[in-house]
């Protein structure tokens, strides 16, 4: 039994291919194997994971905050989207043709989500009701390349205020779980001085260069410093979101999460099937949330195959 339990670890965990799992696993336990069988085995995990996955996503869905993030992937030659949810004690990676509404819905977390959604600004997760927040991490870097190459010093100087507000959370997080009034109100005057800078260095009445392409709706495109500085007014709410000491600054646990997904793209560059990808996306899910509950790997794979599979406690936060 422990070879079967390896064998599906090795393929979905340790991202090895069928052929070289086989191969390896036979020379460590002498149990040799075929990749039909292995297929078959992981095929069987799949299902027998269905209603413990079902349970992570109950979980997630009643979290108090989650990161969703989502990356293109390919399926039988064509382009499909990995789709990640995540929070600090669970992981729900689901795979999906469509990348935005469409598949959000299918997958059934935001419908019922009421805590704060943290994510990169793609604009389907603003159809859902819940709170937002956004990764600065994306927007620091967006900052960073106005002022760099557009020479704007206002984004230099909101990259700082991002920067405060992260070291001050940081330093009241040990003590007090709030920054103060007066502390938030600073940050927010100061947020909306340097929004006011960076609408005087882009005036809308001016006629700014052409950039190269249209939008769809055929207007001229605007300038990268434009851009920025209408997505931290229109969205002010979500990006001062991180002044509240429990919403994350950046979206990296759900980047970190659906990092090891894009090593196995780039071992096996596509799944071959619809369901080899569900079946790995499933299983994959059920063990990211077993490590994060302090239980390995291989002793998860083994209570699935035993009729106790781990289920994490859906009113956990």
């Amino acid at each position: 039994m422990p070879a079967l339990f390896a064998h599906i670890c090795h393929r979905a965990y340790q991202l090895l291919p069928y052929e070289r799992t086989c191969e390896m696993l036979g020379d460590f336990f002498g149990c040799p194997m075929s990749e039909g069988t292995l297929a078959n085995l992981i095929g069987e995990c799949h299902e027998r994971l269905d209603e413990p996955v079902q349970q992570i996503k109950e979980l997630i869905a009643q979290a108090p905050v989650a990161h969703f993030d989502e990356s293109g992937s390919r399926v039988e030659k064509k382009l499909w989207w990995l789709h990640a949810a995540s929070t600090f004690n669970a992981t729900c990676y689901v795979i999906h043709p469509k990348r935005g509404a469409e598949a959000l819905k299918a997958i059934g977390i935001l419908p019922d989500f009421g805590g704060r959604a943290i994510h990169d600004f793609w604009k389907p997760y603003f159809s859902y009701g819940c709170a937002h927040g956004l990764c600065n991490a994306h927007h620091l870097r967006e900052l960073i390349f106005v002022h760099e190459e557009h020479h704007q010093n206002w984004a230099d100087a909101m990259i700082n205020c991002l920067l405060d507000i992260k070291e001050a959370v940081a330093l009241a997080k040990p003590t007090i779980d709030h920054l103060t009034k007066t502390q938030i109100r600073d940050f927010e005057v100061r947020y909306q001085n340097i929004l006011d800078d960076g609408y005087a260095a882009n005036p809308l009445s001016a006629c700014p260069p052409p950039m190269p392409g249209k939008n769809a709706d055929g207007a001229k495109r605007q300038s990268p410093g434009t851009c920025s500085n209408d997505s931290m007014s229109t969205n002010r709410k979500p990006w001062l979101s991180c002044t509240t000491l429990s919403v994350p600054f950046d979206n990296n646990l759900a980047e970190r999460d659906i990092r090891m997904m894009k090593v196995q793209q780039k071992i096996s560059g596509m799944f071959r099937s619809e369901e080899g990808a569900k079946a790995f996306c499933r299983i994959r899910s059920y063990i990211s949330t077993a490590r994060k509950n302090a239980l390995g790997a291989m002793d998860a794979i083994a209570r699935v195959f035993t009729g106790n599979p781990f289920v994490p406690r859906v009113n956990a936060s």
